[in-house]
């Protein structure tokens, strides 16, 4: 393939950088990539393998994400695991940067987290977590040595987040939840700290799997947020996270407050990695993946499988460290907002179904616009919740045109249940996450 013949020629022009020209030639192969049938896809795929066969260092990791991203082939996110592993030009931020990402590819596309990926993020995650403590303590003099029960504040907890948003935002509302029942039900005084390392761009390498973690500059000015009729006091780092000079701080405040525990929700990684060689941390999972984690308690919304114990047997991690339970919701009052039908442009006999999300434009596949489009209905409406581009969207109805006038975009709001009230059914794609929405439904 001539486009090919031209990454070739511009690796030999430019040797092993990494240069505008050659991201260029990507996007490019991107696009054609998209309108080939199967076959051509896999002739596609195999002349490219050769030139990642070809390549090395930045530009071998490159390639390697191109193909993982564009395939969703999981021999390339095996590779690109690897070379994370094992590549000694790569910092610990580098590491943790592609944690976040290959954490994220997973997330969205959960069929590639076979037991492989899982084992290997574990990996790279205790890797990252050995090397910064050992950086921390040994080049920079950092106390870590673990606080004794009796020495610890029995009434004070501290909650981490990796990505404090709003309410609406399923992992943020269940922080909230999490802090305001200790204060209330447990007569604990709690802090909660965005820890703000979601996508971090701290770290960053050319690859496929960009992008920035969403973050909101206006909190890191507020000392507490309302909840529920109750203070929760906040602190929210800069997005320049692994800090050494901010996770030095957090640390020193988690040595001077003295936690009784921490809760980690979502399994930040690092931070609560750290913050587990001086207190005991329990790490909440929002999702139903086992993922790897570094300390000392995980609670998972669901039994233990045999696929699960095999990966602890293999990274060493006891079955009691582990906790099933049964993920519960306190949901907030309503806001006593309406919307009606005809505000969205619905009649009272159309039959309305929606979708909700941050990451629609990845979970709701072809496969499940195709779907949609078989519904033989002409009342069928679709309200899409949450971020969907335009351009995307425009994609889609080209390729499916009968439902054009059939789908209304409203975005992000402020309360789901008011627009749950408008609609007939609610759908929940093949996802990891959803749970809050579903819940609320």
């Amino acid at each position: 393939m001539k486009e090919i013949e031209g990454i070739r020629e511009v690796i030999d022009r430019d040797g092993g950088r990494i240069t505008q020209d050659l991201v260029l030639l990507l996007k490019n192969l991107e696009k054609i990539y998209s309108g080939l049938d199967e076959e051509k896809k896999g002739s596609f795929c195999e002349e490219l393998e050769h030139v990642l066969e070809e390549s090395s260092g930045g530009q071998k990791l490159l390639f390697c994400t191109f193909l993982c991203v564009l395939t969703l082939d999981r021999k390339y996110l095996h590779l690109t695991q690897e070379i994370v592993l094992t590549d000694p030009s790569l910092t610990v931020e580098n590491c943790y940067y592609l944690y976040q990402r290959l954490m994220r590819i997973l997330f969205i596309h959960s069929e590639l987290a076979d037991h492989d990926a899982i084992l290997n993020q574990w990996k790279i995650l205790r890797d990252v977590v050995d090397s910064y403590a050992y950086a921390l303590e040994n080049d920079l003099g950092q106390d870590l040595s673990y606080i004794p029960r009796n020495n610890r504040n029995k009434g004070f907890i501290i909650v981490l987040i990796g990505q404090f948003l709003a309410a609406s935002h399923a992992p943020s509302g269940i922080a909230l939840d999490r802090c305001r029942i200790l204060q209330k039900r447990l007569n604990k005084r709690v802090m909660l700290i965005n820890v703000a390392d979601t996508l971090t761009p701290v770290g960053a390498v050319p690859t496929w799997m960009g992008g920035v973690g969403s973050y909101i500059p206006q909190y890191s000015s507020m000392d507490s947020i309302e909840w529920e009729g109750g203070q929760i006091p906040y602190f929210q780092c800069d997005q320049n996270m692994p800090n050494p000079e901010v996770v030095r701080l957090l640390l020193n405040l988690i040595r001077d407050r003295k936690p009784e525990y921490i809760i980690d929700i979502g399994n930040c990684g690092l931070m609560p990695g750290l913050a587990a060689r001086i207190v005991p941390v329990l790490t909440i999972d929002t999702a139903s993946a086992l993922s790897g984690f570094e300390t000392q308690v995980k609670a998972l919304p669901r039994p233990l499988g045999e696929a699960d114990k095999e990966i602890l047997a293999e990274m060493g991690v006891a079955e009691d460290r582990v906790i099933s339970q049964l993920f519960t919701f306190s949901f907030p009052k309503e806001k006593g907002e309406t919307i009606s039908r005809d505000a969205l442009g619905l009649d009272g006999d159309d039959h309305v179904i929606t979708f909700v999300g941050n990451r629609l434009n990845h979970e709701m596949t072809m496969e499940c616009w195709r779907m949609l489009c078989s519904v033989n209905d002409p009342k069928l409406r679709i309200i899409l919740i949450g971020d969907f581009p335009e351009d995307q969207m425009n994609e889609v109805i080209k390729a499916f045109p009968a439902l054009e006038g059939k789908i209304r975009p409203c975005g992000r709001v402020p309360e789901l249940r008011t627009y749950y009230r408008i609609c007939d059914l609610f759908v929940n794609p093949v996802r990891n996450g959803g749970g809050t929405s579903a819940a609320l439904a």
